[in-house]
């Protein structure tokens, strides 16, 4: 990706508020300005926020964090959907601004839809797809294999590094695939940070 101000307009004529970062260094002074003080802060299934190491800067600021991956069970997800804000990212973004998003379990992608006040997608430069084929292409065939390798999932894809398209219950993690065509009228503020550098998968 090298025009970031197409792609920065693209995305703003959709309805969200783009910042752009040159590096992970960048990202935390305009996390701190995005967060309100007191804040309480939902962290669903994001790779990418946990290796901006992130998490326990907002803790020790006082803030209480909702981490799905500390605990997974339904109550505490229904908090991450209706935490002030939820900090995520997108496995994929097209250069013509919509968000491709997989999910299992559905508390990642419908709190980029409907609950929190402000949502803050920080997304990499490795994400950005020239279309919407393209974007759920890497969506199943880079990101989730990434994802259940990481977590050694008895996936197919973590083992080939492709999608298998499973249809048994078995071995299926990828179940509900959203498309941001614009910022939901659910969501007060919709943030998206890009970052020049990869992160995440």
């Amino acid at each position: 990706m090298e025009n970031y101000e197409v792609l920065q307009r693209n995305l703003e004529n959709r309805g969200f508020t783009v910042r752009v970062a040159n590096s992970q260094e960048e990202v935390i002074p305009i996390l701190k300005e995005l967060v309100p003080e007191g804040a309480q802060i939902g962290i669903p299934g994001s790779v990418t926020i946990r290796q901006l190491g992130i998490i326990e800067n907002f803790k020790m600021l006082g803030h209480k964090v909702i981490d799905t991956w500390d605990n997974g069970d339904r109550e505490n997800r229904l908090k991450q959907l209706n935490a002030d804000v939820v900090l995520t990212s997108s496995n994929a973004i097209t250069e013509d601004g919509l968000l491709v998003n997989l999910d299992g379990t559905g508390n990642r992608v419908a709190s980029m839809c409907f609950g929190p006040k402000k949502v803050i997608a920080i997304i990499g430069i490795n994400k950005v797809t020239k279309n919407l084929e393209e974007a759920i292409y890497r969506t199943k065939n880079v990101a989730a294999p990434l994802l259940y390798k990481s977590k050694n999932s008895n996936t197919p894809c973590q083992k080939t590094g492709y999608c298998h398209d499973c249809k048994t219950t078995k071995t299926k993690q990828c179940r509900v695939l959203v498309i941001h065509e614009g910022k939901p009228r659910g969501i007060e503020e919709f943030h998206i940070i890009l970052i020049k550098e990869k992160l995440g998968f």
